[in-house]
């Protein structure tokens, strides 16, 4: 028996007969209806995979309790739950099922939802982004997306399909995430983490400064967060050392430039402009003398500019034998006067041994032959 919205009343007749006769009786039975309407609606039954969706019953009268088929092998028993398909481009079938608060009744109600198109977000990170600097290496490989957003907590949201932020944190991991949208409306979030590198500092000191080319100098390194350098001199490369030792073989000023990076990921530079200065510190040693006491060139000795501070001085004759030993001499007053042990030397070639030492602590070794003319 069923009964529809209201109860339904239905009759019963018995009869029952034999060889004496026959005889009859009428029941009535009286159906209850379910007094359940199972339904619900949707704003939209087109709809974007991953979206969310609020499923409302609506039927009267209240159902004691339902079950909510998705078509997907999930089910719900809550009154208006919230369910998301993420299958794209595929139909579903969705039945409500409502039971009855007054029988075993039910009644049911079915719906056809179809999902959109959707991009499938995908996007690379660069292994080292470097703090306030440019970022590059964010490539947006998204296909069949119509615009995009990009966001993160450490920069302004982008629209760009693949932008170069910049990040002002350093050594911290942060999230950043791009939302591709399809022509129907549909989006995709991806999200990945993005450790963002400190900025290198480069920084750098002579550790001696010489006045006197030609010069070795040695330079050390005080630069932070780097692994890799390339040092300048004057806008050319020189060294790809850590703590070159740089050589300077003409006069003048020198700026030195360092290029610090992290992995060859995170640069910076440092210029030290006229760090160095350097003097033609070449000495002028005579290779005759004649002293005759007549005021002028009467003693061998070595002549050069203000960074020549003193000279030691060897003198033998051809046959090696020692005629002259002096040390820590005076340029340009102090030196052999052509005697040896107070007797002058006749005039022949004689054999010097000269170390010269300039004001920077470099020292110079001469050799040569000076001749003796009486």
């Amino acid at each position: 028996y069923f009964a529809g919205d209201s109860n339904a009343v239905f009759k019963v007749f018995f009869t029952a007969k034999n060889t004496c006769g026959e005889d009859s009786d009428t029941i009535e039975i009286t159906v209850k209806s379910p007094k359940v309407k199972a339904f619900y609606e949707l704003k939209d039954y087109e709809i974007c995979p991953d979206s969310p969706i609020q499923f409302k019953e609506s039927g009267t009268p209240k159902p004691d309790k339902v079950k909510w088929d998705f078509g997907n092998n999930t089910f719900s028993n809550e009154l208006n739950p919230i369910h998301a398909f993420t299958e794209k481009n595929k139909e579903y079938k969705i039945i409500l099922y409502a039971y009855s608060p007054v029988c075993e009744g039910y009644d049911s109600i079915a719906h056809i939802v179809t999902t959109k198109d959707a991009p499938n977000t995908v996007f690379a990170v660069p292994d080292y982004p470097c703090q306030n600097q440019l970022t590059f290496g964010l490539k947006n490989e998204t296909k069949n997306a119509f615009k995009f957003l990009w966001k993160s907590d450490n920069w302004q949201d982008s629209t760009n399909i693949s932008p170069t932020p910049i990040f002002d944190k350093n050594n911290q991991t942060i999230n950043i995430s791009l939302t591709t949208f399809s022509v129907e409306g549909c989006s995709n979030t991806l999200t990945k983490p993005l450790f963002v590198r400190a900025k290198p500092k480069p920084d750098f000191e002579i550790v001696s400064v010489p006045l006197c080319q030609p010069a070795k100098v040695e330079i050390k390194n005080l630069s932070q967060n780097a692994t890799n350098y390339t040092w300048l001199v004057n806008k050319s490369e020189v060294s790809k050392s850590k703590n070159p030792t740089l050589t300077f073989d003409k006069k003048g000023f020198y700026d030195i430039t360092l290029i610090a990076n992290y992995e060859n990921t995170c640069f910076d530079t440092l210029i030290k402009e006229n760090i160095l200065e350097l003097f033609d510190c070449q000495v002028f040693i005579p290779t005759i003398f004649s002293p005759n006491k007549e005021g002028q060139n009467n003693i061998f000795t070595v002549y050069g500019n203000s960074s020549l501070q003193k000279f030691d001085l060897k003198i033998t004759d051809r046959w090696g034998s020692l005629l002259y030993d002096q040390k820590n001499l005076k340029p340009e007053s102090e030196g052999w006067d052509g005697s040896v042990n107070g007797n002058e030397s006749q005039s022949s070639v004689y054999i010097y041994q000269i170390l010269v030492y300039y004001s920077d602590g470099m020292v110079q070794e001469k050799k040569g032959s000076v001749t003796i003319l009486r």
